[in-house]
Formats: structure tokens, C-alpha cells, sequence
């Protein structure tokens, strides 16, 4: 339905962890509701949305079913649209969206010293544009998280690359911004890792 909408910051596959399975990580959907600041024009078009995540904090958590991972993620996502006015000029708007997602670890054998935020993998694999009017976007971003602890059979801990592929880069969908765009971002600042 929103075809013509650029989507950049989808996580190219070579990014990914190479123990990244089905058993060790979670996927979910964020929907987002996005409302246009007063101070900006009225939409008449998107021309492009930017998205990228950053991990802010995590956790270990001790539960019933067994040692869980809370993460604490930023959502920063950039919106450029087409104003609704004769002269059709081009103007942006950002939002940085806090929540909280969690992964249960499958095995209970993980040295909890390692946990930290570089220790977490979180990838954007689609942006879906539901619906948008003058003012308000709606939109729902899949992503998936992946924790990378030492594990007593665990020998290769994960690298991630420093920039895309300079293939990938100027492509549409495929833009990622790396790690060390996080690491140098104020909203991103890492705090220690707690334990409970």
C-alpha cells in the first residue's frame, strides 16, 4: 500500500551473529503510534523513514522458568516528509521511543559477568507503514535480539563488522547504522550491567 516510502535501517543478514537461531533469540513487532510536532507543517506525502535501534541497559533477571534478559532499547526513527503546503518543501521530524524487551536464556550454564549491552545483538529486519494521515503515522517495526553470553560451550564470541559493505550501503532498505554509531551517541551512553 506504501510502496513508494523509503525504509532505510533494515540489518543487512551479514550482520547478524553466526550463532543467531530460533532457540537463542527472540523476534517480536513494536506497533508506534508517531504524532507530527506542532511547530511542523501538515503531511501530504512520506518521502522516507529511518530507523535504527540502540541497547541502552540490560539485566539479568532470576525467574521461575529461568534466568531472563531485560533490555532496555531506543528506537531512533527519522521521518522525511512532503508538507501539504503550495510549496511543497521537504521537512523531517525525529522521535527516540524507549522500551523494554526480554529473552529467556535456554541454558542455565552462562557466565554473568559477560552481560553487557556490546553482549546483546538487536537487528531491524522490516518497517511496516499502517497508516498515515496529515499528522499521525503508524507504523510496526520487526526486529529480532540476540544475546551473545559466554556459555561453557560457547568458544567464538561474536565481532560485528564496523561498516556496511559498501555494496548494501546506498541501497535501498539495506542501510545499517554499525555499533559504533551506538557506542558514540549520547542517547546511547552504556551503563554497567546490573544482576539480580
Amino acid at each position: 500500500m506504501f510502496d513508494n516510502i523509503s525504509i532505510t535501517g533494515i540489518t543487512p543478514l551479514d550482520y547478524y551473529p553466526d550463532k543467531c537461531t530460533m532457540t537463542n533469540c527472540k523476534q517480536n513487532i513494536e506497533s508506534i503510534s508517531l504524532c507530527i510536532p506542532c511547530q511542523k507543517p501538515d503531511m501530504e506525502s512520506i518521502n522516507e523513514i529511518k530507523v535504527s535501534f540502540c541497547i541502552n541497559s540490560c539485566k539479568l533477571l532470576n525467574t521461575i522458568l529461568g534466568p531472563k534478559i531485560l533490555a532496555n532499547i531506543t528506537s531512533k526513527i527519522k521521518v522525511i516528509y512532503t508538507a501539504k503546503n503550495p510549496e511543497q518543501s521537504l521537512h523531517s521530524a525525529h522521535w527516540d521511543i524507549n522500551f523494554c524487551d526480554f529473552i529467556l536464556l535456554e541454558t542455565p550454564y552462562y557466565d554473568k559477568r559477560n552481560l553487557c549491552t556490546s553482549n546483546l545483538f538487536i537487528g531491524l529486519e522490516d518497517v511496516c507503514v499502517l497508516d498515515y494521515d496529515e499528522r499521525y503515522i503508524e507504523l510496526s517495526l520487526l526486529y529480532i535480539l540476540c544475546p551473545n553470553i559466554n556459555m561453557s560451550n560457547n568458544t567464538k564470541g561474536y565481532v560485528c563488522k564496523p561498516e556496511p559493505n559498501t555494496n548494501s550501503k546506498n541501497l535501498k532498505n539495506t542501510y545499517y547504522y554499525p555499533v559504533d554509531y551506538y557506542e558514540n551517541s549520547s542517547c546511547c551512553y552504556q551503563k554497567p550491567c546490573k544482576s539480580d
